[in-house]
């Protein structure tokens, strides 16, 4: 029996005692379950007072995605593929009462879906203002953690501000821009949940998504003009993970190394 089977059962059991049909059950919890996306941490509810939450694998990859902390109201069950989810994206699950108001109250933005958290050091400022300006222009929101310092940025803590920017559901990607690409891969690797990568071209960033399901990508700017910046990330942030469970062992295993 698959993972996904016993998903399926889990939740058909769940609505029986709930005297509901598992359709009408996921209806109503899309209808009260709220997902959060203007809340600092996103929470999950019961349907109803005294019910636990049934914490799905569909549920975590619209919440958090990339990884990060998800509240809980009351108790709990995790599905098998929700577990398997869970470590691959190091996720966090925190009783609600744990967490200060100060972390719970609305923030209200809008959808990450597009959101790409961008950084770069000294010798890409240029790389960065082009690709913040196109992105913008594609409809995406690009977040340049450059600009929200003034000092001088040294490089580890602007990775470590993009990776942040993914953990906390802020972003769906991250890219980086340095002179050589790979102390940022290594730094931002270091990180529970992240997958960064260097590409060389179109078809190196398609397969590290597809296959990989790489988040951050790390751009030299020795070896890349702006305009081929662009086109990399573009294609990048483009590419669907291809989530076949090969390609989902292999990424559960690095995250457990």
């Amino acid at each position: 029996m698959t993972k996904e089977e016993l998903d399926r059962i889990v939740e058909e059991v769940l609505a029986r005692i709930l005297g509901k049909t598992a359709p009408e059950q996921e209806k109503n919890v899309s209808k009260k379950n709220n997902p959060a996306s203007d809340k600092k941490y996103p929470i999950l509810k019961p349907i109803r007072t005294g019910v636990p939450v049934l914490v799905t694998e569909d549920a975590l990859k619209k919440l958090v995605p990339n990884g990060g902390t998800i509240l809980v109201e009351g108790k709990f069950i995790v599905t098998p593929s929700a577990k398997d989810f869970i470590m691959r994206k190091g996720i966090t699950i925190k009783p609600v009462e744990q967490i200060p108001e100060s972390l719970k109250s609305p923030e209200k933005h809008p959808s990450t879906k597009n959101n790409v958290a961008l950084a770069s050091d000294t010798t890409g400022i240029a790389h960065l203002k082009y690709l913040t300006e196109k992105l913008a222009q594609e409809g995406y929101k690009p977040i340049n953690v450059f600009e929200a310092r003034n000092e001088k940025p040294e490089t580890a803590k602007l990775v470590e501000l993009v990776c942040e920017k993914l953990r906390d559901g802020m972003a769906t990607f991250g890219i980086i821009i340095d002179k050589d690409g790979f102390g940022s891969m290594i730094h931002a690797n270091r990180f529970k949940g992240i997958r960064a990568v260097i590409v060389g071209n179109e078809q190196d960033a398609q397969i590290a998504r597809e296959k990989f399901d790489a988040n951050i990508l790390c751009i030299p700017t020795s070896k890349f003009s702006e305009q081929r910046t662009l086109e990399i990330a573009r294609k990048f942030i483009t590419t669907e993970f291809g989530g076949n469970k090969e390609n989902e062992k292999v990424i559960a295993d690095m995250d457990k190394a």
